[in-house]
């Protein structure tokens, strides 16, 4: 009995040097240089550059996150007097299941400030890449007599420029007939 007792202080005592050494705080940058060899420098932003630098990193990260829907709302110009105004959503997005819930267009005439509405026609996309999120985007219009061809890249890492505080879509308008 007195054995079995001496043996349950002895792993009570084993334990207890094993948590002792567990709790060690971890290496200074001291002993960090002296193990690898390496110098590191570490010290908190303090200024507006290191500000400015960590607010882009984190602008880059953010526009890498999953989302399960994708709208946008754009305009593009026909010719000189009529432009195009425009719309999708895609829900969900997720694998080969993705579907355009909603789309419009319509014409708006810059001079009388008119409206019409006009039917998207043979809309095809594509979801290229989730994560980032790439999303491709083509369908054609008729106005006045003419058919015009609108295709859109959506690639959330180059979207919005955050550098110059804009957003730079890749989109355009061509007329073909």
């Amino acid at each position: 009995m007195r054995k079995k007792e001496l043996l349950l202080i002895l792993l009570s005592l084993v334990g207890c040097v094993l948590n002792i050494g567990a709790l060690k705080p971890n290496l200074t940058i001291g002993e960090l240089e002296e193990k690898t060899g390496s110098s590191y420098n570490v010290s908190d932003i303090d200024d507006d550059t290191d500000a400015e630098r960590k607010r882009l990193q984190k602008d880059s990260i953010l526009q890498n996150r999953v989302r399960n829907f994708f709208n946008y709302n754009a305009e593009a110009q026909l010719n000189d007097r009529f432009k195009l105004s425009y719309g999708s959503e895609f829900y969900p997005i997720d694998s080969m299941k993705m579907k355009l819930n909603v789309s419009f267009a319509f014409v708006i005439d810059k001079v009388t400030n008119d409206t019409t509405v006009v039917k998207m026609k043979n809309h095809r996309y594509a979801l290229l890449s989730h994560l980032p999120l790439v999303l491709a985007d083509v369908f054609e219009v008729e106005h006045d007599g003419h058919k015009y061809v609108i295709h859109e890249l959506y690639d959330a890492r180059t979207y919005f420029n955050s550098k110059e505080e804009k957003f730079q879509p890749l989109r355009d308008c061509y007329q073909f007939r």
